[in-house]
């Protein structure tokens, strides 16, 4: 029986001393199985773990073996597995985590949910492309503007399918940031408008200079929205990408 000192048990410096021993992806799960092991099982679990071979050179031996084995260990035990822990971690071999697990039904809301999104992003590209690109003769054209929208809530709605139906760290990365630059274009978009129109010189101006001074404004509100849409977007899907546990 370990004392408690570290390097008498390899099971008690993961659980109880918490020091690293196979890597955090495998001690995490090490820590997980023995609070739900029932007591009966606790020997056999202590076998695993202590009669896992080391290298010469003092490293655990295949510790992407050691991972699944203790993933199958964990899916022995009475009721439903929970996800695996440090999700976001790789393994010390490199070998990243088993995915996430996605459905039919998951790709059809996502679908759903990423083309609703889409559709105002897909309006705002229209608005900057209009006031940036177009000529003046296209800006009444309904095929044009619903070209752009489509062109972006397409791929929107492709992005949430893939996501629902086969969840991967970047399709997440991607459609936070799509969420992202929705709401960045929506904030932003809103404080041009509001400043602007503070500081647009409609008082006391002729109504051909109050109206250019609006258009202005109404002109640099999809731009700033974009704008500030892209950044929000990159520090939403950084951060995604940096927090997901697959």
């Amino acid at each position: 029986m370990p004392n408690g000192r570290p390097g008498d048990s390899r099971h008690h410096d993961i659980v109880h001393l918490k020091i690293p021993v196979f890597g955090p992806s495998c001690d995490a799960l090490v820590r997980e199985i023995t609070a739900r092991l029932p007591r009966s099982r606790l020997h056999e679990f202590q076998d695993l773990v202590e009669g896992w071979p080391f290298e010469p050179d003092g490293r655990p031996h295949d510790t992407d073996a050691l991972f699944h084995r203790l993933l199958a260990f964990r899916d022995t035990l009475d009721g439903s597995p929970e996800p695996p822990p440090a999700r976001g971690s790789v393994p010390a071999t490199g070998a990243p985590p088993p995915p996430r697990r996605g459905s039919l039904l998951g790709g059809l809301v996502g679908a759903l949910i990423g083309g609703v999104v889409g559709l105002p992003l897909g309006f705002l590209a229209y608005m900057v492309a209009r006031e940036v690109a177009l000529p003046t003769d296209l800006w009444s054209s309904d095929g044009v503007m619903w070209g752009i929208i489509l062109a972006v809530a397409g791929p929107a709605a492709l992005i949430g399918l893939r996501q629902g139906a086969a969840p991967s760290r970047l399709g997440h990365a991607l459609a936070v940031g799509l969420l992202g630059f929705l709401l960045g274009s929506l904030a932003f978009g809103m404080v041009a408008g509001i400043i602007g129109a503070f500081f647009a010189p409609t008082s006391g101006a002729g109504d051909r200079a109050a109206g250019y001074a609006m258009g202005l404004v109404f002109g640099l509100m999809p731009l700033a929205g974009f704008l500030g849409g892209i950044g929000l977007a990159i520090h939403m899907g950084r951060r995604a990408w940096q927090r997901w546990r697959g």
